[in-house]
């Protein structure tokens, strides 16, 4: 469970030098047990059943104590007679992309949070002109639960003429 190779990315990433990190257990560098605990059980199931395992997200904190978001791939490195020797980790930054993906959550709650709120009907429509949103105001303005809105028409709830100059 020691450190036995470093590239510059890790010393980036972690914020010490390749040789400072050398020798060292993830628990030296990190003080969040449960995620030490996560990391030893992933490296032992890969010893253990000497198979590739990919993780599509972890959290690990660096030695700034910076939380940071990785994608990683841990692969066995076998002996000539198939016996594991090492781990090899190679882990992507997703932080940014995790971040984004926060950021785009928060922002599709505040949007939801004000449409619904309007005191106006509000619904939204694809290229073919189904029904893609609705609000409560326009779900009630229909006398219809969303689930029944989305995916249709004007041409399911209004008159042939009506739909046209809609859909128009």
């Amino acid at each position: 469970g020691r450190f036995t190779l470093l590239n510059r990315a890790n010393e980036e990433f972690m914020g010490a030098s390749a040789q400072s990190l050398l020798g060292k257990r993830d628990a030296d560098i990190n003080p969040n047990t449960e995620q030490i605990e996560l990391i030893e059980r992933d490296d032992r199931e890969v010893f253990e059943t000497r198979r590739e395992k990919f993780i599509a997200e972890e959290q690990v904190t660096n030695l700034k104590g910076e939380v940071r978001w990785l994608q990683t791939v841990k692969r066995p490195i076998l002996s000539p007679d198939g016996e594991a020797l090492y781990v090899l980790g190679v882990g992507t930054d997703i932080t940014a992309r995790k971040l984004a993906e926060e950021r785009l959550r928060d922002n599709q709650a505040l949007y939801l949070s004000l449409v619904e709120n309007l005191p106006v009907s509000v619904y939204r429509k694809d290229v073919e002109g189904r029904f893609t949103f609705a609000n409560q105001k326009f779900c009630r303005l229909l006398g219809k639960p969303l689930e029944e809105i989305l995916g249709k028409t004007d041409f399911d709830f209004s008159s042939q003429e009506l739909a046209k100059k809609y859909r128009q």
